[in-house]
C-alpha cells in the first residue's frame, strides 16, 4: 500500500510540475528547472556519490569546492533535462532547427544502407533523451532501450515522452529478442551503455580504473554484423544542444570474441571520457559506476609509535594478500599523522566526532591542524578504505570515510566516544577491553604484526650465512626501552644480562642481541659494556649506530628461543606469532599498564608465554622449551581478518 500511495502522489506531482512548466516560455520554463535542480541537489543524499565519483575519476585535478560546484552543476543540468523532457510532444522541425546543431547525421543513411540496422550508442550525458527525439524529428526513429523504473505510473509517463514522434521503448525482459528482430528490419536502436556492469560485466578502463561495462550492445554487433555509431549530444547556452555523431565505432574480428568486445568498449569509453572531461557536469555523476572496479586504493593512518606502524604493515600484508587472491591491483599509503600540537589534536577529535558526517568536501580545513607535510599527504589522498591505527588517527579516517565514501577499520579499540558504529570493522586485541559483541569487531589475541613466512626464512637463512651458525641453540634477545610510565631499571638490567650469559654458556649455545631505537643510552652502554667482548654473542646491534635492515626477522627466525623485553606489545607480539617458545623479562619494579597486564595474563592462560624476572629465566626457559611447536594463535584469526577484508574490497 505504502508503495503504490508514493507511486500515485509521485506521478501526479510530477503531471502537474510538467503542466506547470510547460506553461511558461522556454527560457523561463529552463531558468525554473534550474532553480529546482539547486534546490534539490541540497536535499538529495546521491550528491554525495556524485562527488565520491568525482573525486575518483579527477583526483586533485580540481580542489574540493570546485567538485561540488560540478556536483551542483549536474544537479541544475538533469533538473533542465526534465524541463525538456516535459516539452517532447510539443516539439517539432522549428525547434530542432533552432535549439539542436546536429553534425554527422548523414553517417545513418549511410550505415543502414548495409541492411543490417543500426546500433545508436550513447552515454547519459548531456540531454540523451533529447537526441532520440530530435533524431525522430529529423526522419530517423529509434527503438530505444530504457530501465524500468520502480515507480510504474512515472515509469508509464517517462515511456511516453520518450515514445513521442515514432519512437518506441523497449523495457527489459524481452530485450534482447526485440533488438535482434529490430536490426532484421534494418530499424535503429539506442543505448545508453555507459553505467555499471555489475559483477558479469567486462572490465575496460574508465578514468584510469578498471570497471564492470555492460558488454551487450558490441556483443550484439558482432551476432549480428550492423554498424554502431557512437553519439553524443553537448549542452550549450540558452537551452541550446550540439549533437555530434562519430564515425562508426572500431571492433575488431580477430577471432578471440572475448578480446574484440573488450577492446570495442575500450574504444567507445575512451571516446566518451572525452567528453565527461571537457563537460564534467553533463554526465550523469549520482550512480555508483566504481561499485564493480578492478581497482582498489587503501590509505592507512598512523602515529609514529613504532607498534603502531607494524601493526599497519601487517593488514597491509593482508590487504595484499587478498587483492592478488581476489585479481584486484591494489593502490596502498600510508600517512604519518602529525598535529600542530595537543590542542589541534584535540579540537579535531571533537569536530570528527560531532561533525564528521557532513564535512564531505571541507578537507582544506585541516590545513589548520596538521603539519603540512602530513596535510598534503591527507589532502591528495583518495580511498576505497581507509585503516586507522592509534588515537590520534581516528578523528582523520572519520573524516577521510566521509570524504570518499569509503569503508573504514580500526585497529585496536579506538577511544570514547568513538565505538563500533562509527567504523566498518574493528581489530582489536583482547587486552584493548571490549565487552561488546558484534559482527564488525574481531578480537585479537595479540596485536597485529607482519607474519611473512617466507621473508622471516629468507632474512634467517642470511643470519646464518652472515654468522656461520651451526649451532643451533641460539638465544634471541630483543631489548625495548623506557615509555611513559615505565623505567628500565639499571640493576635489573645488568642482573639480566649476567643471567643469560650464564644460561648461554651453560647450554653451549649462541646469544643474539637488538636494542630499539627507544633504548636509553645508559642502557645501550651497559648493553655493550657486557657483551661487546663476549666470546657467546655472536651479534649485537644498536639501532641507533649501526642498524640492519630486517634483522629482527633474521634473529626470530634463527631463535631457538626468543626473550623479549616486557614494554612492547608490539614485539611481544611478533616473537609469539612465529610460534617459537618466548620468554618476557621484566626490566622494571613498576609501571606497567593495567592494559598491559591484561595483554600478559591473556597470553599466559593460553600458554605462549612466561614473564619473570632474571632470577627465574632459567625455570622458565624448561618450561618454555616443554611447549614449543604446541599453538600459534595467529594463524586462525589471520584468515578470520582475511575473509573480513574480502567482503570489505
Amino acid at each position: 500500500m505504502g508503495h503504490f500511495l508514493v507511486d500515485w502522489i509521485g506521478y501526479w506531482a510530477v503531471r502537474l510540475l510538467a503542466c506547470c512548466i510547460n506553461a511558461l516560455p522556454f527560457q523561463w520554463a529552463l531558468a525554473v528547472g534550474r532553480f529546482l535542480g539547486a534546490v534539490f541537489y541540497y536535499c538529495h543524499k546521491r550528491k554525495r556519490v556524485a562527488y565520491v565519483n568525482l573525486k575518483a575519476a579527477f583526483g586533485t585535478q580540481y580542489t574540493p569546492r570546485e567538485l561540488k560546484r560540478i556536483a551542483r552543476r549536474t544537479y541544475v543540468h538533469i533538473a533542465q533535462i526534465a524541463v525538456e523532457m516535459f516539452r517532447f510532444p510539443y516539439l517539432d522541425e522549428a525547434y530542432v532547427d533552432t535549439y539542436v546543431q546536429m553534425d554527422g547525421m548523414e553517417r545513418i543513411p549511410q550505415a543502414l544502407k548495409k541492411g543490417k540496422g543500426l546500433m545508436f550508442l550513447t552515454g547519459h550525458f548531456g540531454n540523451w533523451e533529447l537526441m532520440g527525439i530530435a533524431s525522430a524529428i529529423r526522419g530517423f526513429p529509434m527503438k530505444i532501450l530504457a530501465r524500468e523504473q520502480k515507480h510504474s505510473r512515472l515509469n508509464g509517463f517517462l515511456n511516453r515522452l520518450r515514445s513521442t514522434h515514432d519512437n518506441e521503448v523497449i523495457g527489459k525482459g524481452m530485450a534482447v529478442r526485440e533488438i535482434m528482430q529490430a536490426l532484421r528490419h534494418n530499424e535503429i536502436v539506442a543505448f545508453a551503455s555507459d553505467q555499471s556492469g555489475g559483477p558479469d560485466g567486462v572490465y575496460v578502463d574508465l578514468f584510469d580504473r578498471k570497471t564492470s561495462t555492460p558488454p551487450g550492445v558490441i556483443s550484439i554487433a558482432q551476432r549480428t554484423g550492423c554498424v554502431v555509431l557512437p553519439a553524443f549530444i553537448v549542452r550549450k547556452q540558452k537551452g541550446r544542444q550540439h549533437v555530434c555523431v562519430h564515425e562508426p565505432l572500431e571492433i575488431p574480428a580477430t577471432g578471440n570474441a572475448k578480446e574484440d568486445v573488450k577492446v570495442g568498449l575500450r574504444n567507445y569509453l575512451q571516446l566518451l571520457e572525452q567528453y565527461v572531461r571537457k563537460y564534467p557536469d553533463q554526465w550523469l555523476w549520482g550512480h555508483k559506476r566504481w561499485k564493480y572496479t578492478l581497482n582498489r586504493s587503501v590509505v592507512f593512518l598512523t602515529d609514529d609509535k613504532a607498534g603502531h606502524r607494524s601493526q599497519v604493515q601487517a593488514l597491509l600484508e593482508l590487504f595484499e594478500d587478498v587483492a592478488q587472491e581476489k585479481g584486484l591491483q591494489l593502490t596502498t599509503e600510508i600517512c604519518t599523522v602529525r598535529y600542530k600540537s595537543e590542542i589541534h589534536r584535540m579540537f579535531l577529535f571533537v569536530i570528527a566526532f560531532l561533525c564528521g558526517r557532513w564535512m564531505q568536501g571541507y578537507i582544506p580545513f585541516l590545513r589548520f591542524f596538521l603539519l603540512p607535510e602530513s596535510y598534503e599527504k591527507v589532502r591528495t589522498a583518495y580511498a576505497d578504505v581507509v585503516v586507522s591505527c592509534g588515537a590520534s588517527a581516528v578523528p582523520l579516517n572519520i573524516l577521510l570515510k566521509h570524504e570518499n565514501g569509503a569503508k573504514n577499520i580500526a585497529i585496536m579499540k579506538p577511544p570514547f566516544p568513538y565505538n563500533h558504529c562509527n567504523f566498518d570493522l574493528m581489530l582489536i586485541p583482547q587486552h584493548d577491553y571490549c565487552p561488546v559483541k558484534r559482527k564488525n569487531i574481531i578480537k585479537l589475541t595479540v596485536a597485529l604484526s607482519p607474519t611473512d613466512t617466507d621473508k622471516l626464512k629468507s632474512e634467517g637463512k642470511k643470519l646464518k650465512e652472515k654468522l656461520m651458525l651451526s649451532n643451533n641453540n641460539i638465544m634471541s634477545v630483543l631489548v625495548g626501552g623506557d615509555t611513559k610510565d615505565y623505567v628500565y631499571d639499571v640493576n635489573m638490567v645488568e642482573k639480566t644480562i649476567d643471567e643469560l650469559i650464564r644460561l648461554t654458556r651453560e647450554r653451549n649455545g649462541f646469544l643474539l642481541v637488538t636494542t630499539s631505537r627507544r633504548t636509553r643510552p645508559d642502557i645501550i652502554h651497559l648493553v655493550k659494556e657486557k657483551l661487546f667482548q663476549e666470546d657467546c654473542c655472536k651479534l649485537l646491534v644498536i639501532p641507533t649506530e649501526n642498524n640492519i635492515e630486517n634483522i629482527v626477522y633474521g634473529m626470530i627466525d634463527v631463535a631457538r628461543i626468543i626473550i623479549v623485553t616486557e614494554d612492547s606489545v608490539s614485539m611481544i607480539s611478533e616473537s609469539v606469532q612465529s610460534g617459537k617458545p618466548v620468554i618476557v623479562i621484566k626490566m622494571a619494579k613498576k609501571g606497567i599498564s593495567k592494559k598491559h597486564v591484561r595483554f600478559q595474563n591473556n597470553l599466559i592462560d593460553e600458554k605462549l608465554i612466561t614473564v619473570n624476572t632474571y632470577e627465574n629465566i632459567s625455570n622458565s626457559f624448561r618450561v618454555m622449551m616443554k611447549r614449543r611447536g604446541e599453538k600459534q594463535p595467529y594463524s586462525d584469526e589471520k584468515d578470520i581478518i582475511s575473509n573480513a577484508l574480502r567482503n570489505l574490497i
